[in-house]
């Protein structure tokens, strides 16, 4: 005689809905990582040519990471514009923050470059901070929060090798 577990005791179900889901939102995440450490990657290029002191065509090295900073902290603000956007309940505060980055990025562009790597780094670090608030009461997803921090990272040190003498690798 066979015997069947009850309902509540057998192995949840999951519908093909269910695994579409995640595998999409896993699909997401693994999207968002490859796009944004590829989005480093030039960062990464343009700090070790500082380092260098590499003249590059078109331009000095370092004024081309600082180039660079600046479009990616404007892209970090707009993501609360487009978040914004989306949402049913507006945030006023959020749309201001979201062009604050891209003004501070304006500003630095015209300063000299140790100047404006450091408003760039001030600028990242701070953007980090409040993603991770929206991180912390669950507006955005922790995973991003992980990105977020990740890139933050390497985007404020590649910008502080502006500060290395030239010398050191000359």
């Amino acid at each position: 005689m066979e015997h069947q577990k009850p309902a509540s005791q057998s192995a949840p179900q999951i519908s093909v809905a269910q695994t579409v889901l995640s595998d999409n939102a896993r699909s997401e995440i693994q999207l968002t990582a490859l796009l944004g450490y590829g989005g480093v990657l030039p960062f990464v290029f343009l700090a070790m040519a500082t380092l260098l002191d590499l003249v590059l065509p078109f331009a000095p090295a370092r004024a081309l990471l600082i180039g660079y900073g600046v479009v990616i902290l404007t892209f970090v603000g707009a993501l609360h514009w487009g978040d914004q956007i989306q949402q049913k309940t507006k945030q006023s505060w959020r749309y201001i923050w979201s062009v604050m980055p891209a003004l501070l990025g304006w500003v630095a562009f015209m300063m000299p470059s140790a100047i404006a790597s450091m408003m760039l780094i001030v600028g990242f670090l701070v953007c980090w901070l409040i993603d991770r608030q929206l991180v912390k009461k669950g507006v955005w997803p922790q995973w991003l929060g992980r990105l977020r921090l990740h890139l933050t990272v390497i985007a404020c040190f590649s910008l502080a090798s502006v500060f290395v003498p030239p010398s050191l690798f000359g």
